[in-house]
């Protein structure tokens, strides 16, 4: 055995998403695991049409209490599920409504704790903000043609997360955008919206300052294997009650047009890894209009260096949308949260779930909700075998600490664990585990493993039992 292939910084989870630490495996199937959805948690007040938002919750420290940003208003709650708004409107000059915010406690300038995001649009004859929106359209009421007008992201720091500073920085871009913060590299992540080959896409920035953004790439848009498989989505779609306002579906020429592409995608560090959450907007009938057939499904994508990025699990939905009588509001539009909260071990999404708003004979006015599904921690996908057995072989490396950890359901079967020398000699051996273990501390019953920087290779031999994960601690 040669020096160590890659590294695994202590206290870090090494998934099995990519396989980057895989060096052979055999009978071992990669499962791709759906979070188990848990309805609306924040619903539109009485009066309101839709409640939607593109941050993820915080916990405060101060107030002891979770906080959410949806809709221009913060909300607060005890433990995630139960939230009252706070009735101060966050409404920074010229924002619209889809402000994100983030907690940032990383950052040692108080004033600089809450980390925005909006989008205001310019005149690109005059070069200042549109704010009556009667300046985009003729003298005869229609919108100007071309391309007079444009969309900048705009930055904002706050030290109470209401009160808002603009940055002088912007960015172009259109009207669907994400943030997070990748504490591993120090820096912040922007997802958003531009055009790319086959329509709506989305370009990365990253930023060290929060003010001064890298240039922008394309990183996440459809393919042509998207479109093939749009057909089968929309198919399937047609299947259920959701698609109901379009019956009888229009026989004309209009209605073979079809198309999928990126409308939002969320992109975050999760352990070693870069993942996004795109949703890819399916849409089929009369181009563009309110009778177009259109829903979401969201994926699950990954990546090492946030340019090249993978589909995770063949392209299956990470997120997909529930059938039109389950009484659910993530009926077709659903848009992904920026990046999952970290509850124990558990991983809470909040997804923006919407029913169609197309026309229909009877409308629903209560379209969209902030909905929740809970995944187990490190839970994207797993390394499961049956009754006949499979095993896993590490890339060798060297180990931070002698204490390994696993995260594994070997509840009807068993696994056994080895760490091998460079020699591929046993030097310490475990198990055989049984039971559902998220966060199991491995005691070696044979031999001893030391962390005294000698590269080794973990085996990993299961049966009957999912494998999502191991660290050191």
């Amino acid at each position: 055995m040669n020096a160590a292939h890659f590294d695994v910084p202590k206290g870090q989870r090494q998934l099995f998403i990519d396989g980057h630490d895989v060096r052979s495996m055999k009978n071992l199937t990669q499962v791709l695991h759906q979070p188990s959805k848990k309805g609306a948690v924040l619903r539109p007040a009485l009066g309101e049409h839709a409640m939607q938002t593109r941050s993820a919750p915080h916990w405060d420290p101060e107030r002891e209490e979770f906080r959410l940003l949806a809709q221009m208003f913060w909300y607060r709650s005890p433990d995630g599920l139960h939230w009252t708004k706070v009735t101060e409107e966050l409404r920074p000059e010229g924002a619209r409504a889809e402000v994100h915010a983030l907690r940032d406690d990383a950052d040692p300038d108080p004033k600089r704790r809450y980390k925005g995001l909006t989008s205001h649009v310019f005149n690109v004859d005059t070069g200042k903000r549109v704010v009556d929106s009667s300046e985009r359209v003729d003298p005869q009421g229609k919108p100007w043609p071309g391309t007079r007008f444009e969309r900048n992201l705009d930055f904002l720091v706050s030290e109470d997360g209401f009160s808002w500073q603009r940055l002088d920085a912007a960015v172009s871009g259109f009207d669907e955008h994400n943030l997070s913060y990748d504490p591993l590299d120090g820096q912040y992540l922007l997802s958003f919206k531009k055009t790319g080959t086959y329509g709506r896409a989305h370009m990365i920035s990253t930023s060290t300052d929060f003010q001064h953004w890298s240039d922008p790439f394309m990183a996440i848009q459809a393919d042509d294997l998207d479109q093939e498989l749009g057909r089968l989505h929309i198919e399937e779609f047609l299947k259920y009650s959701n698609a109901d306002y379009l019956r009888p579906f229009p026989n004309t020429p209009d209605w073979h047009w079809q198309n999928v592409d990126i409308y939002n995608a969320g992109v975050f560090r999760y352990e070693g890894i870069f993942l996004a959450l795109p949703a890819l907007y399916y849409a089929k009938g009369a181009r563009w209009t309110s009778h177009t057939l259109r829903f979401t499904l969201i994926e699950l994508w990954c990546s090492r260096d946030l340019h090249r990025w993978d589909r995770v699990a063949n392209r299956q939905a990470f997120i997909p949308w529930s059938p039109g009588d389950s009484g659910a509001y993530d009926l077709s539009k659903n848009l992904p949260p920026s990046y999952p909260l970290v509850r124990g071990d558990e991983l809470w999404f909040y997804y923006s779930g919407r029913k169609e708003q197309s026309v229909s004979p009877e409308p629903d006015i209560d379209t969209a909700a902030v909905c929740l599904a809970v995944l187990r921690r490190d839970g994207f996908v797993s390394l499961n075998a049956g009754a006949d057995g499979g095993h896993l072989l590490t890339e060798p490396f060297v180990p931070p600490s002698a204490t390994l950890w696993v995260n594994a359901d070997a509840g009807g079967g068993q696994l056994r664990i080895e760490a091998l020398d460079g020699n591929e000699e046993v030097v310490a051996s475990a198990g055989p585990i049984e039971g559902d273990h998220r966060r199991l501390e491995i005691e070696w019953t044979n031999g001893h493993l030391a962390a005294d920087g000698t590269p080794i290779q973990l085996r990993f031999s299961l049966r009957d039992t999912s494998l999502y994960s191991y660290w050191f601690e």
